[in-house]
């Protein structure tokens, strides 16, 4: 096996394996899964706007999009505390900084928007907000793209109607709402309503980060639980949920997670060849990485730790939800395990897998199949 071929086929035993070591394994169900058998007509993803998991428009988001069709997430986190970083996490379901890691143009990470493309789906982004999206690159692969930095809630939901109307079957919609509130979450829902859009749309709803207004510039402030902890609601069209998943989940999940599993409901299960896992299928890989510039935190079990340079912070978010006593140093070996096991499974998930991974041992035929059919594999 090639230096670079052995490198691909070690990020998948590598993940699995530190994973396991550092107690994080998944939570796999039981019996047989029991996903989607049919692609959902239409997928729509909308991102809210500085908006916490705790914050008003977050509840408004659960009560609106909520019901016996939905899984409310209730420990999801955002990938970056970066708007673009967090939109580009969940479009490649990579962390941002293994996306900063200069790519060539030929070598790009197929986003969520190129492989619905590429089963035929009709793709639309209709995007508010944060002036730096613009030429960020969430717009790849995306046919039907809108940005405007100064439109309001309003016009933004205006033009996913008409973005729908121009949709000739199978679509897939990114829609970010720039500083949504409850009133913005509710107009949305009314004007899917009232194209017939709701009740036959698989809705993903999130948001980027919590509020970071105020927000302190230390690594620590920059990462905590009211930036990074954010919304998760999937809607499913009408008794669509799978049976494999509860209505509520206390799994931690993350952004990274939102591309193999939308991908997975088309009947190309990839997510054992991505850092993130295939949650509407009740799979969790029991961590959630989210990343702040040069620092970083990494959430396992009830523990969060935050890293910045030789500096690491620990906290139990069960006894202190305020992440007010750091148990770094009382926690001595398992403090130190904990980190060593993060930083490894961290470098897994950037280092990525790409090319060529025909053959390559740990990647079974039927995933292999599923890489060729998406362009991941030639």
């Amino acid at each position: 096996m090639s230096k670079s071929g052995e490198m691909k086929a070690s990020f998948l035993f590598v993940l699995l394996v530190v994973i396991g070591m550092i107690g994080c394994g998944g939570d796999a169900p039981e019996g047989k899964t029991t996903a989607a058998a049919t692609s959902p007509g239409g997928v729509l993803i909308l991102l809210l706007g500085d908006v916490g998991a705790g914050d008003d428009a977050a509840l408004s988001a659960q009560e609106t999009f909520g019901g016996p069709s939905s899984v409310i997430f209730e420990r999801h986190y955002t990938a970056s505390t970066k708007t673009a970083g967090a939109l580009l996490s969940i479009l490649s379901g990579y962390p941002a900084s293994a996306l900063d890691a200069g790519e060539t143009e030929e070598g790009l990470r197929p986003t969520l928007s190129e492989l619905f493309a590429r089963m035929d789906y009709y793709t639309f982004g209709v995007v508010g907000g944060d002036p730096s999206l613009l030429g960020s690159g969430i717009e790849r692969g995306i046919d039907d793209y809108r940005f405007d930095a100064t439109a309001s809630n309003d016009e933004l939901i205006a033009a996913v109607l008409e973005a729908i109307g121009r949709a000739p079957g199978e679509y897939l919609g990114l829609v970010s709402l720039a500083n949504a509130d409850p009133a913005a979450v509710a107009k949305f829902a009314t004007a899917m309503r009232g194209i017939g859009g709701f009740e036959n749309t698989l809705f993903v709803v999130t948001a980027d980060h919590g509020p970071d207004e105020g927000a302190g510039d230390s690594f620590h402030e920059r990462l905590r639980e009211n930036v990074t902890h954010v919304p998760l609601v999937v809607r499913f069209p009408a008794d669509g949920r799978p049976e494999t998943l509860a209505p509520r989940t206390t799994s931690l999940t993350s952004g990274l997670d939102i591309l193999p599993s939308l991908v997975a409901l088309t009947g190309r299960d990839i997510s054992g060849a991505l850092p993130g896992s295939n949650i509407l299928d009740g799979f969790f890989s029991g961590h959630a990485l989210v990343e702040s510039g040069d620092a970083w935190a990494f959430l396992q079990d009830n523990y969060k730790l935050i890293v910045s340079g030789e500096k690491a912070l620990v906290f139990d978010l069960a006894a202190d939800p305020e992440e007010q006593d750091d148990l770094a140093a009382e926690m001595g070996d398992r403090s130190r395990a904990l980190l060593t096991g993060a930083i490894q499974t961290r470098a897994a998930m950037i280092s990525g897998l790409s090319g060529d991974v025909e053959g390559e041992e740990g990647v079974d035929p039927e995933t292999l199949e599923h890489l060729r059919s998406l362009g991941y594999v030639q």
